[in-house]
């Protein structure tokens, strides 16, 4: 199917409203997102101020179309991939976890950024809570309908949360250099989300069995 044209001007549109998230993202990369104003985007991007707000609100909505535009796409497909799983194992669910840690670190000063915004503006945390439950509403629909309708607003909130959690693992293990543990961080976190998205499928005696085989290993005696 062949794409619809865009007129000279709607072009032109596109390209002023990338080169302000250029800016700014050069700018939020290099002093963080609480030092930057709007004039410095402004200033950097070579814009005047009817231009900018023609385009975003403020500053956390070009931080906001920042993040979507870096990470969005990526994250979407990650997730799609999670829910593609059928009766996943938790080697399988550590793996997808490993990965997408892997993804989001290869760019560590958007993982900055992105989290300097959440810590500083409880509107852009709002936002990114509220984009996560869209994706397990809206992305995640194979889990969701494996889930009894009852737990899935628990399902959701776990989601949520780990998810959240996982993005400062990746900021504090990957920016600021803390160990936590290497892959046994990976794994707790895979061991969460496989029992917040899967615990309530019928493969939940596989879950079961091998927690208990682990830690029946965990107890024998070295030597």
């Amino acid at each position: 199917m062949l794409r619809p044209k865009i007129s000279i001007r709607d072009a032109g549109k596109q390209l002023t409203r990338e080169r302000l998230m250029d800016s700014a993202y050069a700018l939020f990369a290099e002093f963080g997102f609480k030092e930057v104003s709007i004039q410095q985007i402004m200033k950097h991007a070579q814009a005047n101020r009817a231009t900018f707000y023609l385009h975003f609100n403020d500053k956390l909505d070009i931080a906001w179309a920042i993040t979507k535009r870096e990470a969005g796409r990526q994250d979407v497909h990650r997730f799609k991939e999670l829910d593609a799983f059928q009766s996943p194992s938790l080697e399988i669910i550590q793996h997808w976890v490993q990965c997408r840690v892997d993804s989001v670190s290869a760019n560590p000063s958007l993982a900055c950024v992105f989290q300097e915004a959440i810590t500083t503006e409880a509107r852009f945390a709002a936002e990114y809570a509220s984009y996560l439950a869209r994706v397990y509403d809206r992305v995640l629909v194979n889990i969701a309908g494996n889930q009894e309708v009852r737990v899935r607003p628990v399902a959701r909130s776990k989601f949520v949360l780990i998810v959240t959690m996982m993005d400062r693992f990746i900021l504090h293990s990957c920016y600021h250099k803390l160990n936590f543990s290497g892959d046994a961080s990976i794994e707790a976190m895979a061991e969460m989300l496989w029992e917040a998205l899967f615990s309530n499928h019928p493969r939940i005696s596989e879950f079961t069995a091998w927690c208990a085989e682990r830690n029946e290993q965990k107890e024998l005696p070295v030597g």
